[in-house]
């Protein structure tokens, strides 16, 4: 844990430059404590994530930019792989292949993640959120990736028992 904080401004007022929503959101909790969770393998971000999907009217495949909470190495790996955005197994062999680099086929955590940029707590999921929303507004500086109109963002709480997933679209 470090010191931080980060925050966004949510507004109906146009401004100059892109506009970002929010498509689609969904949760689930499946257990409390790790000793209830019906599955280690699939402790509940899958379903989150099909249910913001099912809401945004897309697919995990549409989002080109992911933010995707990793307060520890194997829970970035384990949330990958649980999602669909890596095969079981291949998601420390995909990021060494630069595959979630800035400028890879599937941008992650372009701000360094929690591990790399600061992990502050509460504010941890949304130094990722304020990361997506300069990334699709290109606003991000040295750590541009390529635009992408539909970004994914997912976080987990507890002992990886609560999950939040969003979708975000760039409109203008």
């Amino acid at each position: 844990m470090s010191d931080g904080a980060a925050a966004f401004i949510v507004s109906l007022e146009r401004r100059d430059g892109p506009a970002i929503r929010v498509r689609g959101a969904g949760q689930a909790h499946t257990h409390q404590h790790i000793t209830e969770a019906p599955s280690l393998a699939a402790p509940g971000a899958a379903l989150s994530v099909a249910r913001a999907a099912a809401a945004a009217g897309v697919s995990v495949s549409d989002a080109g930019y992911l933010a995707i909470y990793d307060s520890f190495t194997i829970t970035l790996a384990i949330l990958l792989e649980e999602i669909g955005l890596a095969p079981r197994g291949k998601a420390g062999a995909l990021a060494r292949d630069g595959h979630f680099a800035a400028q890879g086929a599937l941008p992650l955590n372009t701000h360094g993640g929690l591990l790399s940029y600061g992990h502050c707590g509460v504010a941890g999921a949304l130094a990722h959120l304020v990361e997506a929303v300069l990334q699709m507004s290109e606003r991000a500086g040295d750590r541009q990736a390529r635009a992408a109109p539909i970004a994914l963002l997912h976080g987990d709480g507890g002992v990886m028992s609560s999950h939040v997933s969003v979708f975000l679209e760039r409109t203008r």
